[in-house]
């Protein structure tokens, strides 16, 4: 799931890059930037909540998992920066480069370091409670957001539904006392 996850924010990273930043695109490019921001703090926070205390637990490498999470803090900072943002307003551009170089530099280091310590975890258990903290949190996007139509919050990005439609692994029980 992670993996899948990382995929996409860097095709969605691509794609802002590849737009043409002008006056009349201003909509997509506010879509896009907005599609970033909204996977990147699902992404993050359930990694936060879910898997690094899972990670934690069975490796017990509390500095190394410090230092992966602190590229969190960085990303916090520019997509509260970007909130405040227009497409079009000075620095809006960079700000998305910056979070996009972060971001990048923070998947290469995970999936490089860190995943290959996960030899032996119920990955697949793991990975079922992000999705469920992921839905969590998108319920409360739409009851926390009064006006019409917020109940047609999509899932991140709303082309991949990579949250709605992630299955674990079948030999895997639905039952995690099962196992």
């Amino acid at each position: 799931m992670l993996r899948q996850e990382h995929t996409i924010l860097k095709q969605l990273f691509h794609a802002f890059a590849r737009l043409e930043h002008r006056p009349g695109g201003r909509d997509r490019e506010a879509g896009l930037v907005g599609q970033i921001c909204l996977g990147l703090s699902l992404h993050e926070q359930t990694e936060d909540e879910v898997f690094f205390p899972a990670v934690l637990a069975a490796c017990g490498n509390a500095s190394a998992i410090r230092h992966i999470t602190s590229g969190h803090t960085r990303v916090r900072s520019l997509i509260a920066r970007l909130d405040e943002m227009e497409p079009g307003d000075p620095g809006h551009d960079a700000t998305v480069a910056a979070l996009g170089a972060c971001v990048s530099g923070h998947i290469d280091e995970e999936e490089s370091f860190l995943f290959s310590r996960l030899a032996g975890m119920d990955t697949a258990l793991i990975g079922r409670a992000m999705v469920l903290r992921q839905r969590e949190l998108r319920a409360n996007i739409v009851a926390a957001d009064p006006h019409p139509g917020a109940n047609d919050v999509p899932s991140w990005p709303a082309t991949c539904h990579v949250v709605d439609d992630w299955q674990p692994p079948e030999s895997v029980s639905a039952d995690p006392d099962r196992r």
